[in-house]
């Protein structure tokens, strides 16, 4: 079994001011970044050749606060 890991980042600012954009700022990073990685792995699985494999989906949200 090959193992093969597809990471991508994405960093949103999320104004204190303005809550209620703050769901769809975060829904629009997510989907960015999943077309991203969508992208990536089919083309990686084209090149070798592979026409069967499983996706582990992880979603990791960090929030940083700035003083």
């Amino acid at each position: 079994m090959n193992i093969t890991r597809v990471n991508r980042e994405e960093r949103v600012a999320l104004n204190p001011v303005s809550t209620r954009y703050h769901y769809a700022q975060i829904q629009d990073a997510l989907i960015e970044v999943a077309d991203e990685v969508a992208v990536d792995v089919a083309l990686r699985l084209e090149s070798a050749g592979i026409r069967w494999a499983f996706a582990k989906v992880k979603v990791v949200i960090d929030l940083e606060s700035e003083p």
